[in-house]
């Protein structure tokens, strides 16, 4: 029995392995299907129906941003921010300094997912420190949404394309 197809599957070279392009599609699809982490239905139930789906969006929205503000950005954001934009600079480096494959794949995933975070840390402690609720939080929820999705698309692209050139290059070298 031979395991070469199986090995072939989860091939070191990242930008041609499967479960990279796998990662990078459930990446953003969790990223455009949940706001603050609350699932984007809700917003648009509570929308749609008002009165107890209001309600329960209200809740959910801010149970999920005191989680964000509370336990995640505020019991150590200065150092989680510190240490992720160093694991950053240094993925970047190497990976796009000195040619690591596997460091510019984690880049190109991390970057904008980084940066979705921080933009949902910011709208949490807006959301949380003006108190909103109702028609004013759902306006907010689909601006996050729109921001966040402004940042998917471009991540998409680039790592897309970076994929593409680099497994071009990759054929005609002959790898």
């Amino acid at each position: 029995m031979s395991f070469d197809p199986f090995f072939d599957m989860v091939a070191a070279r990242s930008f041609s392995s499967i479960w990279y392009w796998l990662a990078l599609v459930a990446l953003w699809w969790v990223v455009s299907a949940r706001v603050l982490g609350v699932p984007y239905d809700m917003v648009q139930r509570a929308e749609r129906l008002r009165g107890q789906a209001e309600l329960d969006l209200d809740v959910m929205v801010r149970i999920y941003c005191d989680r964000i503000i509370l336990h995640t950005a505020g019991a150590g954001g200065i150092c989680a921010v510190a240490i992720g934009s160093a694991l950053l600079g240094c993925m970047a480096v190497l990976g796009f300094r000195y040619g690591i494959e596997l460091a510019q794949a984690a880049f190109l995933l991390s970057f904008p997912a980084a940066s979705v975070g921080l933009l949902g840390a910011i709208a949490a402690r807006r959301i949380r420190g003006e108190g909103s609720t109702g028609e004013d939080l759902r306006r907010r929820m689909r601006w996050h949404r729109l921001h966040s999705m402004m940042l998917c698309v471009p991540g998409i692209l680039a790592a897309s394309m970076w994929g593409a050139y680099r497994n071009a290059t990759f054929s005609a070298l002959g790898g």
